[in-house]
């Protein structure tokens, strides 16, 4: 595959192609730079900014995102983290690897509370019911997990799914049903 030069007057000074130019209205206000590895997933925290990022290096880093300023670097990963997620009420977060774990994590002194295992293949994709008590955890394993986030409790495995699934999400009403979403065949 030959790389296209890029147009004339989009090159940034070192030679490289420059990013192409934001939407109306789309203002960047801060790069952050702190992954050895790509990012794969990025959360924020619903109650006080902090931002939480994932990436192929193994690794979750929280950041202060008015700033930029780097908070902590999370290890405990054996392999890419795949998703982060905060709970809604703020002060956890939980992050999910290619290792077939999700981790809960206290976000303010970046302490490992436990780690779910369960899944026997790529944990995908995270998300808190609206209170906070039930994490659902999606996986290329086509499963969807609901666990008790405290303690750590599997409470059910949703089966069904034909291929990976990408995406869950719950009831901002009630809370009560976790949906999957599924890569198309």
């Amino acid at each position: 595959m030959t790389k296209q030069k890029p147009a004339e007057g989009n090159v940034e000074p070192s030679g490289q192609a420059a990013a192409p130019p934001l939407p109306p209205g789309v203002k960047l206000l801060r790069t952050l730079a702190g992954h050895r590895d790509p990012v794969m997933s990025v959360a924020f925290d619903p109650q006080d900014g902090t931002l939480a990022s994932g990436s192929r290096d193994h690794t979750v880093k929280l950041w202060e995102a008015r700033s930029g300023k780097l908070l902590r670097t999370l290890e405990g990963h054996r392999d890419v983290v795949r998703c982060v997620a905060f709970d809604p009420q703020g002060g956890m977060m939980a992050s999910g690897a290619d290792d077939g774990t999700a981790k809960l994590w206290e976000t303010q002194r970046g302490k490992l509370l436990r780690t779910l295992e369960g899944h026997q293949n790529w944990v995908l994709t995270l998300a808190f019911d609206p209170q906070g008590g039930t994490m659902a955890s999606g996986s290329a394993e086509n499963t969807v997990r609901l666990w008790d986030v405290q303690s750590g409790k599997l409470l059910r495995t949703l089966v069904g799914h034909q291929d990976m699934v990408l995406g869950v999400a719950f009831d901002p009403q009630d809370g009560r049903w976790p949906a999957g979403v599924v890569t198309p065949r």
